[in-house]
């Protein structure tokens, strides 16, 4: 293993050493990286192109956009679309963290099953009651100033509504407005999708009476707010 040097090529002498046994660099310097998981593909048999480390889908895109023999649109639509779901994916997980910290921030106790299997993200203690959340979240802005979300799963690219076997509240986040909807399953059974409206309208909405309604939470069986 080649030794550390000390002085100011410190840091150069590192990603050299590194850059042969296929590592990452440091940041900066030459910027020279070995390749991840996710970058291993391009190298296999002329796959088509991936998104690279540190790179956005534009930049990846371009040399295909300018020269369109260099990737077929099939190649080109596949890494659109991973592009997105990985982007709906973080923001997904964000949220999940998000609704963790507020909710733990409120004293109730949080536990995340082991895996992705579940239909629920999270089991909530209250102190005398466990209740399976599901949590959402949403950018998308639609017609009359409303968001929408997807309240559903899918299969075999179905939207299935979830079932009271499954989950008990959505937590549902509407990002730009910063704005959390704690409704129970049974009072949208059988939607898979759902529609809130925009924190700075000021026209009433049927979930209005849901935002921010941490304490359904604390009810020892989900109470509805009349």
């Amino acid at each position: 293993m080649a030794r550390l040097r000390r002085g100011s090529n410190d840091k150069k002498f590192w990603e050299k050493s590194m850059a042969k046994k296929g590592c990452a660099g440091l940041g900066g310097g030459d910027g020279r990286r070995g390749k991840s998981r996710g970058d291993r593909g391009s190298s296999q048999a002329g796959a088509g192109p991936t998104v690279a480390q540190g790179r956005s889908a534009p930049e990846v895109l371009a040399p295909h956009l300018k020269n369109p023999a260099a990737g077929s649109r099939s190649e080109i639509e596949s890494l659109l679309a991973r592009e997105r779901e990985l982007t709906t994916k973080l923001r997904g997980e964000l949220a999940e963290l998000l609704f963790f910290y507020l909710a733990t921030k409120l004293g109730f106790i949080l536990s995340k099953p082991y895996g992705d299997s579940q239909r629920y993200d999270f089991v909530l203690d209250n102190g005398r009651t466990l209740y399976r959340i599901q949590v959402k979240c949403t950018t998308h802005l639609v017609e009359n100033n409303l968001y929408h979300l997807n309240a559903h799963r899918r299969v075999n690219g179905k939207a299935i509504a979830y079932t009271l076997d499954e989950v008990d509240f959505f937590a549902a986040y509407v990002i730009p407005d910063d704005s959390w909807f704690i409704i129970p399953l049974r009072d949208v059974l059988g939607c898979t999708s759902l529609m809130f409206r925009a924190k700075d309208d000021g026209r009433p909405h049927i979930y209005d009476r849901y935002r921010g309604a941490w304490d359904l939470l604390k009810e020892p069986a989900g109470l509805v707010i009349l």
